[in-house]
């Protein structure tokens, strides 16, 4: 008995997490569709500063684009990067652009192929196109550093 209350508790707790994770983000999209992008820049952030990756990547494309903030594409880069690491395919897309283009880091083909590899790999097509688009500026060493860095890949936990 003592067994099933302990377990209750903890599965109540597990779920009011959750619940709560859904309001937020249910509030912050509630926001971004009525134009109040600080308020869904403040609820996207309370989640992306508990390791959602989703929340990440929302605040990623609004620093990008100067939704709620201004705009900062190495902001922008910082979350989308941890979203990525996590195993967020868009958010590995766009760390991929970022790298390649140099916008908000400093350009690094090694790794723009290596996160378009990643992302390409779940079956994102703009990834594909980007790492073959990559692989031509990148020397055979390089490429092959960069195809064992997608081998070698495995996403953080929160």
């Amino acid at each position: 008995m003592k067994h099933i209350i302990i377990f209750m508790i903890a599965a109540t707790t597990i779920l009011s997490g959750a619940v709560s994770a859904f309001a937020g983000e249910r509030e912050a999209f509630s926001a971004l569709a009525g134009h109040k992008y600080e308020k869904a820049f403040k609820e996207f952030k309370a989640m992306a500063d508990k390791g959602d990756a989703r929340s990440q990547y929302n605040l990623a494309v609004m620093c990008k684009n100067g939704k709620g903030v201004p705009q900062d594409y190495a902001e922008a880069f910082k979350w989308y990067q941890m979203a990525a690491e996590q195993g967020h395919v868009g958010a590995q897309f766009n760390v991929a652009t970022m790298y390649y283009s140099g916008q908000g880091v400093t350009k690094d083909y090694v790794r723009a192929y290596m996160w378009a590899g990643l992302a390409g790999v779940e079956g994102n097509t703009g990834a594909q196109e980007l790492k073959e688009t990559v692989a031509k500026q990148l020397t055979p060493a390089q490429l092959a550093e960069a195809q064992q860095m997608v081998r070698d890949w495995k996403p953080k936990t929160k």
